[in-house]
């Protein structure tokens, strides 16, 4: 049967609880007591804890914190791990711009779960964070760098198309880096070095590009552009963005109505509209842009 003394207020619960001495004696009560509260009240006691405010053992059926905690914070964990797992192959397979939106994704996934993790007061999961996050800035150190290189190499070798390119990607996880990095540590202020130094290279890179552009015919700057466009369109088939692909496909036929007098009398550009029509035709139709 139940007792009907040893009742005590605790402070922890701010409710009447009864007081065991012990474990043991805990947990034979919820044995032998458990299905009577049960028809009474609707639920009965699962479980038998100490409390420290009361220096002795209450009964709840209540889950454990830890289980409660690790029930919502179990799945986020999960999320946030595969996130980053995609991130890493991202930076693998040297698909830039997925870097740099699914790193600022990843980030934010973080700082969400971190918020949640603070508020439960989870050490275990505030633990993961800090190695989510850390394995996030090797990843994103490791990519800033490896575009840095094939930038400097591109603008070594005046590789027109990819250089700018590339130094525009840099920057853009770069300054994504340097929103979460901790400040004023080594990886901070090589990534801030890093970014200036693109800039400053890009924007020498176009200026040399603008000055060697003053020396060529205005086809032959034409021919160049709708070349630069063949290829961007290509790049986007190779990887299925048939949108991208049908999108600059339109800015190409924009710019060649627009420069119309540039070609006239000439066959420059056959080959190159034979080109875009032929890429045009291995886009689906639900992508085509009229």
């Amino acid at each position: 049967m139940k007792p009907t003394r040893s009742r005590v207020f605790c402070v922890q619960c701010k409710k009447q609880k009864i007081l065991f001495e012990s474990e043991a004696k805990a947990k034979n009560f919820i044995k032998y007591n458990s299905e009577e509260i049960l028809e009474e009240s609707g639920v009965a006691p699962t479980r038998a804890y100490y409390c420290t405010s009361c220096g002795g053992w209450h009964v709840t059926h209540s889950e454990p914190l830890v289980d409660s905690v690790e029930k919502k914070l179990g799945p986020i964990y999960d999320n946030t791990y595969d996130m980053l797992e995609d991130f890493k192959t991202y930076c693998k397979e040297q698909k830039w711009r997925d870097v740099y939106l699914h790193g600022v994704e990843v980030y934010f996934r973080i700082v969400g779960y971190k918020k949640i993790a603070e508020h439960l007061e989870s050490e275990k999961h505030l633990e993961y964070i800090e190695k989510l996050t850390d394995e996030l800035e090797k990843e994103m150190y490791n990519a800033i760098t490896t575009v840095y290189q094939i930038a400097i190499e591109n603008d070594m070798n005046n590789e027109v198309k990819n250089t700018s390119q590339f130094y525009t990607h840099g920057i853009n996880i770069g300054c994504s880096a340097l929103g979460f990095f901790k400040k004023d540590t080594e990886s901070y202020n090589s990534v801030k070095w890093l970014v200036e130094d693109m800039r400053q290279k890009r924007s020498e890179f176009e200026k040399r590009m603008r000055i060697e552009a003053e020396k060529t015919t205005p086809l032959e700057r034409l021919v160049n552009k709708m070349n630069e466009y063949v290829s961007n369109v290509q790049t986007f088939l190779d990887n299925h963005e048939f949108f991208q692909a049908s999108k600059h496909i339109h800015f190409a036929v924009l710019h060649l109505n627009k420069h119309q007098h540039i070609f006239s009398g000439s066959n420059a550009m056959v080959p190159i509209i034979d080109k875009l029509l032929e890429q045009k035709k291995q886009i689906p139709e639900e992508y085509n842009i009229r």
